[in-house]
């Protein structure tokens, strides 16, 4: 009532004012919202993966990982690859510049140094790892969704157990 009465004594100017003076303080809260939530997963954000594997039996041979999205789940030359050296056994694979979105990890130690994941008659007979916990069923992969984590900041981690 009293911004009416404020309103009749000064003129239809101090009403304009006083409406555009609410319209910009409700406005202040959705700008800056909406502007750090851009800021924070706007398209084409990039950040790092680094996924940190521990339990390695010996420190013979190289840690492979390898970064998949679904689309190239667990299939030759679809992932990014990393191998590394490993010490006190533990190794990191680093991945830069990866776009934010949903991601899984594969990992093995290569321990003769291959190059490749060996299995008896397709038991595996190196250990393994994937991101999220995942684990083979019957004798099949895990699939994209249950190793898949999110990655959408400036660093993401991943922490996997060789078995």
């Amino acid at each position: 009532m009293r911004t009416v009465a404020l309103a009749r004594s000064s003129g239809d100017a101090t009403l304009a004012s006083l409406s555009m003076m609410k319209l910009i303080v409700a406005m202040v809260p959705v700008v800056l919202l909406t502007t750090f939530a851009a800021a924070e997963t706007g398209p084409g954000d990039v950040g790092s993966v680094r996924v940190q594997m521990s339990g390695f039996a010996s420190e013979a041979g190289v840690a492979v990982c390898a970064l998949f999205t679904k689309d190239g789940w667990l299939q030759t030359g679809k992932g990014q690859a990393r191998r590394v050296a490993i010490r006190d056994h533990r190794a990191a694979c680093d991945f830069a510049s990866v776009p934010y979105g949903s991601y899984a990890v594969a990992a093995y130690h290569d321990e003769d140094g291959d190059g490749e994941f060996d299995r008896r008659l397709g038991v595996p007979v190196e250990d393994y790892c994937f991101s999220n916990g995942a684990t083979p069923r019957r004798l099949k992969p895990p699939t994209f969704e249950a190793a898949k984590f999110e990655h959408g900041r400036a660093e993401t981690r991943q922490v996997c157990e060789l078995r």
